[in-house]
């Protein structure tokens, strides 16, 4: 049986199949013949904290798994004034509902970063400081740095930079899996940025049932969304936003600019 394979998003899930040795486009769902395997997303939940940080040593630990990141669309290197670190907590639950065997082994994967992100000339300097998953409690043993370049459903290219592994997934059995990251974003020309890759959940076999995104800042530190007013977050009494997504085919991604030494938010 052909593997299917799997990508959670900074965001959720891209569903893609492998012929031979190119990548297909992403699909929407298996093909329609007696060895499909169909996982679906059920609930996702994300919490985001941010917070300023030291700037980082020029050595990288050996146990890191930090990637060679893009040049800046203009080619230039940007003056950067502070350091802003990210800690991604991600929890998902998938749900093999279909397949010929049980249990099934994919190959799964978790973009944390695109160089099409409309930020791209803060975040292509951000450094992954540090990934870690866990699936039902335990650690795969196949963690390895990948990238894919992936055509979504709306018909545009996208160059993911993340991390892959493999999964076993017993038919009918909710699997837990939980991400964690850290980012360090520089701070230029007064502030910083952040993206967490949504729209990539658009490409499973059917909608994502509940996802909730939270994005909080320690004091010091000052949101702003940066997408369109369709897709606003609730912006909580201390400046936190949190974005809920329910029975969604996610169409953008949560892009938020971080302003250090703002004011706090006032008190009701």
């Amino acid at each position: 049986m052909r593997n299917a394979y799997w990508f959670a998003g900074v965001l959720t899930i891209l569903v893609v199949a492998l012929a031979a040795v190119a990548w297909a486009n992403p699909i929407a769902g298996p093909p329609a013949s007696s060895n499909e395997t169909k996982v679906v997303l059920k609930t996702v939940d994300v919490t985001v904290d941010i917070r300023k940080a030291p700037a980082p040593k020029l050595a990288k630990p050996a146990t890191s798994a930090t990637a060679t990141e893009p040049t800046p669309p203009d080619g230039k290197a940007p003056a950067i004034a502070d350091w802003i670190e990210a800690d991604v907590t991600c929890s998902y639950d998938l749900l093999c509902t279909q397949s010929v065997k049980s249990p099934v082994t994919l190959a799964t994967g978790f973009p944390v970063s695109f160089m099409e992100d409309p930020n791209v000339k803060v975040t292509s300097l951000a450094r992954t400081k540090s990934f870690t998953v866990e699936a039902d409690g335990k650690i795969p043993d196949s963690l390895t740095r990948k990238t894919w370049i992936l055509v979504g459903t709306d018909g545009k290219t996208r160059h993911y930079s993340g991390y892959g592994w493999n999964a076993t997934l017993q038919r009918d059995v909710k699997q837990t899996v939980k991400i964690r990251y850290s980012l360090l974003l520089p701070v230029r020309d007064g502030a910083s940025a952040f993206t967490y890759i949504l729209r990539s959940g658009s490409t499973w076999p059917a909608p994502i049932e509940h996802e909730t995104v939270r994005v909080k800042a320690a004091a010091g530190l000052a949101l702003k969304p940066a997408e369109s007013a369709d897709f606003a977050p609730a912006v909580q009494p201390d400046g936190s936003l949190v974005w809920e997504l329910k029975n969604a085919i996610p169409k953008e991604d949560v892009h938020v600019v971080i302003q250090p030494d703002a004011e706090p938010p006032a008190k009701n």
